[in-house]
């Protein structure tokens, strides 16, 4: 396309866009490619549109794309420049454009100039991103971080040409555009006299609840709350240009809709009286460093006032008073504020089932408002006629002692200036609140002072009146003061929708959780990057990707919900950040239907917008979104897959417009889930949930830690060689059961610590191990409660009852108590560990029996695990399988995972049609392959045909310790009968050598059943010869009885199937030791290592 020339096309104008760049539809981006010389266009280009009638509009395009036919133009910018919706045109392209040397513009309005200087320093670097040619008396928008729309006209630029480009050498010179001066007759117009120098755009911070005077009335002690000033921080207040002590309105930036006509309906029921909606009220300002660096700390009261949630945001304004010189009429009103349950956050997990502000105060009506509740009268001040004179004089107490608070709160940050007057505006918020240590849950009083004029001079009857005194600050309590005519009104309620977060919910910190320093330091390490605003700048202007969201996932009980909290708690408490934390429960979502969990997340995402930055925890996502793992259920769920791609969808739109438009601030996502499997890949892929956080089994140092913990948080203690020792004593604990163990420990110390002796001692009752011991006995952490631990007092005592397999016995001694009795060691070595072992041999010869002894003999958690109970006939639930014991094995850790029968498991691949094997013997291959991180867990397996497991298994780094346990030599077979005769009583004459030379060829299986029989032969013997039914003597095995059974018995491999073992073993060693790897054993001797 040439420069004169034009095609015809038409235009849109969309909203939600936020940038003066237009998108072009497909067709017509390939058309200008194809008109390039050299195929690619340039990064800008300025696009000429003339209408029929002759209207001609100048546009900017750097390369976004239309969904549809039309050019796509934002809203905002289409009624800046006088462009209609459906314009047809004539377009055109400027193959060159001038580089603008400097541009001057200046605001639209004074509004605008207003929000401008509140974020100057965003406006400098959004014009660049969002503007990109401008021509003199061009009027455009410009998105200030999602809350703000500021237009421009530009008055000239240099060069002098028709339409220059904005480039990042290009001068921006903002003229000022000050709000003019109006000057008017007071006593003609008799209002109040409001001239608004500076508008600042804050964000809410919330305020210690402290009094600032304490008092009594009636018997009850009062704390005075400060509700007539708002703290900023010194710097804000240079940036805004807001002095100490210096009058200002604040307003909430917006309001939930529909919230002032369920306040009224509320109100109605219950009898008050509801006035218009005001949603301003007049304070003074102090300087405060404790308040965040661009945050306004608002007292509880105001924020009720002009429904303004914590981290929303409001309009500081300037405000200069008319002071009117005639005598005041006060009255005071007790206020009330209810809140809507669609605007409560379900946070019952963190502490409390409702969530209002006045929580201390408030109980829920039958129409599910919450309302205040005083003790004895519903206010402090009476109501009855008889008492009104009484009343009066309350009043003036009431509103003294609540000035002299204010006073003295100002005092403090009045940098030792002394305050002399106060101007009280028209509306002013007084709040008292029952100090009573006792009481966790204090109550409070709140009432509205409304002053107003009778002077018919005035249009306005409200109006300001100055407060003077000629006592010092320093001896308030004698401060003399006239309030004018005071007078009692009836009760008002406003609608109010507070939310205080994790303030007061979530108790745990991240110094607390010490035992998870590692996953914490994670966390909060990407979380620093993803709610900063500084961040979020750094990677427009570089044009970086957006690092992706957190995910933890971990079993139950292993600390995700606490990890999780109290990162984000972290960051709501940080000074610099102040976070917005969403806490969304994820398995209480799953109860409801699909489009609920669909709202409630799109709600969540535009409250954190409006909060930014905000952090939202989506705990136990994998309830509404997951992967199936059982095969009888649908593999895809139209709903869950519908929830996928609109949280997608979501993340990335997000990514996009902060990019595009720098509208958005900063917003970070934590997810918590069991297993990164049960999630889909598209929410796992880069960009979005990409940074996972494994929390893995407990180590000692971490369970020393978490124990400690445990013990402070019930005001007890513990000695520290105690706890250390109950940490080694519980291999496989997770949190959740750490913490029911010291609740255990607590019971069974409950009984010592209700002695007389014991309540007379002031300080805090101690654990001791005994307590421990007890609360041990008979407790299974929830992860073993299916496992077997051998004790090695019982029938599997230890290694002294295995006979023969000497060999056998050496190397798993090697494999299992080595590294636990030199860690040192073999930590430094550079070696890596075998942990799993392959036992082949004939059946009966004790495989089985010595892993079951090994684990006696190691105090580790036993997991058996037989061929068939493993495979099912449901696609992909055998590969499940295998996953849930690594899994189950790892956190039951020190673990031994012994899969018997190994051969019907884990064949050669390729030898069945189904292909389940095949899926079994990957899934094998990818779990073993990743054993050796986990720390603690040894996998064995047994089998008695080795040549038909898949070769693969057989490598380095998988089975590549193979143990064969032959048929057992003489010498074997006289350690193996000695084992068994052990529990039975032998003559003295009896010759267990005599019994293993007839007895070549047996298995440790049949020698263990020939002492079986001759004990059950001398018990007959004995009960054969007993008289009057009573036995002589007691059953005892002779020589001559031995031998006849052993005489008697036969072999349970015939020598046909033993000489066929002998050469499928012997076949199958030719074939290990013909590898060129030829993997050998180091150390040791061995019965036969291939």
């Amino acid at each position: 396309m040439a420069s004169g020339g034009g095609m015809e096309v038409e235009v849109r104008v969309v909203g939600g866009a936020r940038s003066c760049f237009v998108a072009l539809p497909l067709h017509l981006i390939e058309a200008l490619s194809r008109t390039s010389a050299s195929g690619d266009l340039p990064p800008v280009l300025a696009l000429d549109l003339r209408a029929a009638a002759g209207a001609r509009w100048s546009l900017a395009w750097s390369g976004a794309a239309s969904r549809s036919r039309a050019i796509e133009v934002a809203q905002e910018l289409a009624e800046c420049i006088s462009l209609p919706d459906g314009t047809i045109a004539q377009l055109s392209v400027a193959r060159s454009l001038t580089r603008a040397d400097s541009v001057s513009i200046e605001p639209f309005s004074e509004d605008d100039w207003e929000i401008l200087e509140s974020r100057a320093d965003l406006a400098e670097e959004t014009i660049l991103q969002q503007v990109g040619i401008v021509y003199e008396g061009m009027k455009f928008p410009l998105w200030l971080d999602g809350h703000n729309i500021v237009k421009f006209v530009v008055v000239s630029s240099c060069p002098k040409k028709s339409v220059v480009q904005l480039v990042p050498g290009t001068e921006v010179a903002v003229a000022p555009k000050k709000r003019k001066e109006k000057y008017q007759d007071v006593q003609k117009q008799g209002s109040l006299k409001e001239q608004v120098e500076t508008k600042a755009l804050l964000r809410v911070q919330a305020a210690d609840r402290k009094y600032a005077h304490k008092f009594k009335s009636k018997g009850i002690e009062l704390g005075v709350v400060l509700s007539y000033a708002v703290l900023i921080h010194p710097d804000t207040a240079a940036r805004t240009s807001f002095g100490n002590l210096q009058l200002v309105t604040i307003s909430s930036k917006s309001s939930p809709k529909g919230l002032i006509e369920q306040g009224k309906e509320a109100a109605q029921k219950k009898g008050v009286s509801v006035p218009k909606r005001t949603r301003e009220v007049v304070v003074y300002v102090l300087f405060s460093d404790s308040v965040a660096k661009g945050h306004v700390m608002l007292p509880y009261s105001i924020r009720h006032f002009i429904s303004a949630d914590t981290h929303s945001w409001v309009y500081v304004k300037k405000y200069t008073a008319n002071v009117k010189k005639d005598e005041p009429i006060m009255k005071m009103c007790p206020l009330h504020f209810s809140m809507h349950e669609k605007y409560v956050h379900d946070n019952s997990d963190l502490g409390g089932h409702e969530k209002d502000t006045w929580r201390n105060t408030s109980i829920p009506s039958e129409n599910g408002n919450f309302f205040q509740k005083a003790p004895n009268n519903e206010h402090l001040l009476s109501t009855d006629a008889d008492s009104i004179s009484e009343s009066m004089s309350e009043q003036k107490v009431l509103i003294k002692h609540w000035f002299i608070g204010q006073l003295k709160e100002m005092a403090f940050h009045a940098e030792n200036s002394e305050i002399s007057s106060v101007v009280l505006p028209a509306k002013v918020l007084i709040h008292f609140e029952v100090v009573d240590g006792k009481l966790s849950r204090g109550v409070d009083f709140l009432y509205l002072l409304t002053i107003t004029f009778e002077n018919p001079g005035y249009n306005n009857s409200q109006g300001n009146v100055e407060i003077t005194w000629k006592a010092p600050t320093d001896d308030l309590e004698n401060l003399e003061l006239n309030f004018g005519r005071l007078e009692l009104g009836e009760a008002l309620s406003f609608d109010s929708v507070v939310d205080d977060g994790f303030n007061n919910a979530f108790k745990l910190t991240r110094s607390s959780l010490g035992w998870m320093e590692n996953a914490m330091s994670d966390v909060t390490k990407r979380l620093s990057v993803l709610v900063s605003s500084t961040a979020l700048r750094l990677f427009n202007r570089l044009k970086l990707p957006f690092p992706g969201y957190v995910l933890v996932h971990g079993p139950r009980g292993s600390g995700k919900t606490a990890l999780t909290r109290a990162a984000a708690k972290y960051f709501e408490d940080h000074q610099e950040i102040l976070a917005h934390i969403i806490y969304m429960d994820c398995s209480k979502l799953a109860i409801g239907k699909a489009k609920e969990t669909r709202q409630a997340i799109e709600e969540s995402i535009s409250e954190a917008l409006l909060h930014s930055p905000s952090i939202i925890i989506f705990d136990d996502l994998d309830n509404v979104i997951s992967v199936s793992s059982d095969p009888q259920v649908s593999q895809s769920s139209s709903s869950s897959d519908s929830l996928v791609r609109y949280l997608t969808d979501i993340l990335d739109e997000y990514k996009d417009k902060s990019r595009n438009a720098c509208g958005y601030g900063p917003i970070a996502l934590m997810a918590s889930v069991q297993s990164l499997q049960s999630l889909p890949q598209e929410l796992t892929s880069s960009g979005r949930f990409d940074f996972h956080v494994e929390l893995r089994a407990l180590a000692i140092p971490e369970r020393e830690a978490l124990l400690k913990h445990q013990v402070e948080e019930h005001k007890l203690q513990c000695s520290e060689e105690v706890i250390s020792e109950i940490a080694s004593k519980c291999d496989g604990y997770d949190a959740y059961d750490l913490g029911i163990l010291v609740d255990r420990a607590v019971h069974a110390a409950a009984s010592r610590f209700v002695l007389p002796s014991a309540c007379l001692n002031s300080v805090n009752p101690t654990l001791v191990k005994e307590d421990f011991l007890k609360a041990l006995h008979d407790f299974l952490p929830v992860a073993m409660r299916d496992l077997r631990k051998y004790a090695p007092d019982g029938n599997n005592g230890g290694w002294e009852d295995v006979g023969g397999l000497n060999e056998a016995v050496t190397i798993i001694k090697e494999t299992l108590e080595l590294p636990s009795k030199y860690p040192n060691v073999f930590t430094k070595a550079p070696v890596r560990m075998r942990s799993n072992i392959l036992l082949y041999g004939p059946p009966g010869c004790g495989k089985t029996h010595i892993v079951r002894v090994a684990a006696a003999a190691c105090s580790l958690r036993f997991i058996s695990v037989k061929g068939p109970e493993l495979l099912n006939k449901y696609i992909g639930s055998s590969e499940q399988s295998v996953r849930d014991f690594f899994a189950k094995a790892a956190a039951a850790a020190p673990c031994l995972l012994f899969f018997d029968e190994f051969d019907s498991i884990a064949p050669q691949r390729g030898t069945h049609s189904a292909g389940v094997s095949d899926r079994v013997v990957n899934q094998f291959l990818t779990e073993l392959d990743g054993v050796e991180t986990l720390t603690g867990v040894f996998v064995f397996a047994a089998t008695s045909k080795p040549q038909l497991i898949d070769a693969a298994l057989l490598r380095p780094g998988r089975f590549d310790r193979l143990v064969f346990c032959d048929f057992p030599r003489w010498d074997e077979r006289v350690e193996i009968l000695k084992v068994h005769s052990r529990t039975v009583s032998l003559a003295s004459d009896a010759s267990l050598e005599d019994v293993a030379s007839l007895t070549e060829g047996f298995t440790g299986a049949d020698l263990a059943a020939i002492i079986t029989d001759a004990g059950l032969a001398a018990v007959h013997e004995v009960l054969d010869s007993r008289q009057d039914g009573i036995p002589e003597r007691e059953p005892c095995i002779s020589k001559e009885l031995l031998m006849s059974v052993a005489m008697k018995a036969r072999p349970s491999t015939p020598a046909d199937d033993k000489s066929g073992y002998d050469k499928e073993f012997g076949e199958f060693v030719s074939s290990r030791k013909s590898l060129s790897t030829k993997a050998r054993e180091s150390k040791g001797k061995k019965v036969t290592l291939a």
